[in-house]
């Protein structure tokens, strides 16, 4: 293949990982492999968290090490842990060895929930405050935090156990001295780990916020969960895995379509 048609077929991974996903599942593990190896880590992240997880393992598992560790820097501990559930224990034990010791323990908690459940779905990459902390000190953490597009962070007392959520914007505007529990807008239970995806998606709660915080049986905030990550995964659970493409995509990526399984059609000399 010619390096534009190349370019082509990774452009369409990069803007339509899920219909790129859609073909992809169409074809070996290898073939799979090969292209996604060609495309810069978080395309080749993006595509294979858009894919069914067993298609996905069976790709993971004939990358090198190398490959598989830049994919694990780019992939939220959500899709790894989902993709892990089909690797074989011994495999899995490999995977643990080529991410960093946070995601390692984040996607080992993960694990520790069934796939129907909240808990397996979790964002655990989130900003934890004590209820002794000031706000100066608060907004230092908040600075060195990695967490995306934070809103809110959360309350615990000593034990890790949840209080209640603080918005960003309150904190950013309270005084420096103030004590971040005097923060809390209201004071919350959080949604158990355990609790199914299907009742979850069905909680009055969501009418209004877009996102819970997540507990396990001791009342210790393990992290947080978004609704559309529920309607994701239940949706992501229900399609069909041969499901055509939407007519719009076909007609704005016709060609990236075309040169994407020209990849994996059988060359014939002329």
């Amino acid at each position: 293949m010619t390096t534009a048609n190349l370019s082509l077929a990774l452009h369409f991974l990069k803007e339509q990982p899920q219909a790129a996903a859609r073909q992809l599942e169409r074809e070996s593990p290898q073939k799979v492999t090969d292209l996604l190896s060609q495309a810069p880590a978080e395309v080749a992240a993006s595509t294979l968290a858009a894919m069914m997880p067993d298609h996905a393992s069976g790709i993971l598992s004939l990358m090198s090490d190398e490959q598989v560790s830049r994919l694990f820097f780019e992939l939220k501990s959500a899709d790894i842990a989902t993709i892990l559930r089909h690797i074989d224990d011994q495999k899995r034990a490999q995977c643990f060895t080529l991410m960093t010791p946070r995601k390692k323990s984040a996607c080992q908690r993960l694990l520790g929930y069934p796939d129907y459940t909240v808990g397996a779905w979790l964002e655990t990459d989130l900003l934890m405050l004590t209820d002794t902390m000031r706000v100066q000190d608060a907004v230092l953490r908040l600075r060195k935090s990695t967490a995306a597009n934070l809103q809110h962070c959360f309350v615990v007392n000593q034990q890790r156990q949840l209080i209640g959520p603080v918005s960003i914007y309150k904190l950013l505007h309270a005084s420096e001295s103030t004590l971040v529990s005097h923060l809390i807008e209201e004071r919350c239970a959080g949604l158990n780990g355990f609790t199914e995806l299907r009742s979850a998606i069905s909680l009055d709660d969501w009418w209004h916020r877009d996102s819970m915080p997540v507990v396990n049986y001791d009342n210790e905030l393990i992290g947080v969960i978004h609704h559309h990550q529920i309607r994701h995964v239940l949706n992501k659970k229900g399609a069909r895995r041969q499901q055509a493409l939407p007519h719009e995509i076909l007609n704005a990526y016709g060609a990236s379509i075309s040169t994407l399984l020209e990849l994996f059609s059988p060359q014939t000399k002329g």
